[in-house]
Order: structure tokens, then C-alpha cells, then sequence
């Protein structure tokens, strides 16, 4: 008996059952992190729900939110070993295994930073080399990355009386030619209260306006520092900090075997995982 790989062409492609394991791992570590809560308010133990806790608040690294576990779908975090020389190692661990124990995530890798590092390193040096436009792309990506939770919400609010006016108008406008047809109102009538419905929205409009102005600006002030950023790395990089490095990746998916790393542009590599343990 033989097991051959890649014998026939599949259902799906690679690329899109990976996409979806991955987020079925998302909700499954959803549901194990619910569990895990549910059973320590029912034992009351404080000492655990504080170590829990940790995993709610965002990490100051520029990589945290871009390294995801496979095995539970849960983000990735920095954490520093120290040796028996006293020496400090970075590394980034699975948060559901920092924050609740292995046994919740037996399947994540301890990834050494430095070597992780140096295999994205390798992969950014490629990007450079094949691409001349590569930096303007890569700064326009992450400006649309850029989106403030004040000005974001501001937008949605206006987004949504905008949609509640127009039915309103809709609805005006239906019922009031109704009445013009019966002789119960006549057509001036109607088109008052239809102009007091066209100001509100003309106003609303101009706020809306106003508002993806302010965001346009923000995102074309990240876009010229991200520029800036990437005008000064040489041709071949040898060295380049974890902000920068953040600004050409946009996701990597830590499995058993391998990362699946996703750039910014769309295109993935694969990292073996003995290269960053």
C-alpha cells in the first residue's frame, strides 16, 4: 500500500483549504476560551480568571496582531526566556498556551524571534529585489490599514441616518403622491415636507464629506511616514527592526510543519517550522 500526494487535482485549491482552516481554528479557540471562562466562574477561581485576563489586552509589539496559531486560532505574543547564564531569549508563544496552559494549545510552537526574524528578513529581501515599485505599493496598502475608531464610528452613524433618510424620502414620496392622486393633499405640500427630508440629507452629506476628508488626510500622513520609512532600507537588507518588518507583512499562520506567511501585496511563502524553533 502506497500514499501518494498530489496524485490528482483537489476540489478547492491549497490556498483556500488553508483559508478556511485557519478560521475554523479561529472559532474553535473562541469557543475553547468561552469554555475555559464558563468553568472558572463556576470554581471560582480568581488566581486563573486573573491569568486569563491577560490575553484581552493588546500587546505594544508591532507583530502581535499578525501572528496567528492554526492549532486554536488565537494571536500570537512576545514573551522573553531567560537562559541559566542569565541571557534573554525573545520568542512569541501561542497566547491561549501563555495565558491558560499548554494542555489548551498542545499543537503551537515556541518561535525564537531572532531566527523568525531572520526568515522574514529573507522574504522581504526577495519582495525588494523583484519589484522597483515596491515601495510606493507596499505604502498606499498599509495608509488603507489606517482607520481611527473615533472617525470610523462617526462615518457609520452618518452612513446610517443617510440610509434612514433616503427611506424616509421613499416613504414621503410614495404616501404623498397616493394623497396628491386622491385630492387629500396637493403637490406643494407634498414637496415641503419632501425638502425638509432633502435638507437633512444634503447636511448629512456634507458631514459625511468632511469626515472622509479628515481620514483621506490621515491615511496620506501615514502613507508619506511609511514611505519615508521604506526609502531609507537598502536594496538588500541585512537588518531591519520589528516595525519595519510589520509594514510588509500582513499575516502569518503558525502550523505544525510550517508558516504561511501573507504580505501585504497578496503573495505568500512558507517558512519550514525547524528554521524559527
Amino acid at each position: 500500500m502506497y500514499y501518494v500526494e498530489n496524485s490528482h487535482v483537489g476540489i478547492i485549491s491549497k490556498e483556500v483549504f488553508k483559508e478556511v482552516q485557519v478560521e475554523r481554528s479561529r472559532r474553535v479557540a473562541k469557543e475553547k476560551i468561552e469554555d475555559y471562562e464558563e468553568r472558572i466562574q463556576k470554581s471560582g477561581d480568581r488566581k486563573a480568571e486573573r491569568k486569563n485576563s491577560k490575553g484581552r489586552y493588546s500587546s505594544t509589539n508591532a507583530l502581535s496582531h499578525h501572528i496567528i496559531c492554526a492549532d486554536c486560532g488565537n494571536f500570537y505574543r512576545r514573551a522573553v526566556w531567560r537562559k541559566r547564564n542569565g541571557d534573554k531569549q525573545p520568542v512569541w508563544r501561542c497566547s491561549t498556551k501563555l495565558d491558560i496552559g499548554k494542555e489548551a494549545c498542545v499543537g503551537s510552537s515556541t518561535l525564537k524571534e531572532s531566527k523568525l526574524f531572520d526568515e522574514l528578513r529573507i522574504i522581504i529581501n526577495e519582495m525588494i529585489e523583484s519589484r522597483d515599485d515596491l515601495r510606493m505599493e507596499i505604502a498606499e496598502k498599509v495608509s488603507e490599514f489606517i482607520n481611527p475608531n473615533d472617525i470610523m464610528n462617526a462615518k457609520k452613524k452618518l452612513e446610517k441616518e443617510l440610509d434612514e433618510v433616503a427611506q424616509e424620502i421613499s416613504k414621503e414620496l410614495n404616501h404623498g403622491m397616493l394623497l396628491v392622486s386622491r385630492g387629500v393633499q396637493d403637490e406643494s405640500q407634498l414637496k415641503e415636507h419632501l425638502d425638509q427630508h432633502y435638507k437633512i440629507k444634503r447636511k448629512l452629506n456634507e458631514e459625511l464629506e468632511i469626515t472622509n476628508q479628515k481620514l483621506q488626510e490621515i491615511r496620506e500622513i501615514k502613507q508619506e511616514k511609511t514611505l519615508k520609512v521604506l526609502n531609507q532600507i537598502d536594496s538588500s537588507v541585512s537588518y531591519l527592526t520589528q516595525d519595519e518588518i510589520a509594514l510588509f507583512i500582513e499575516e502569518i499562520v503558525v502550523y505544525k510543519k510550517q508558516l504561511l506567511v501573507k504580505t501585504v501585496l497578496g503573495t505568500t511563502y512558507e517558512i519550514d517550522i525547524s528554521k524559527v524553533k
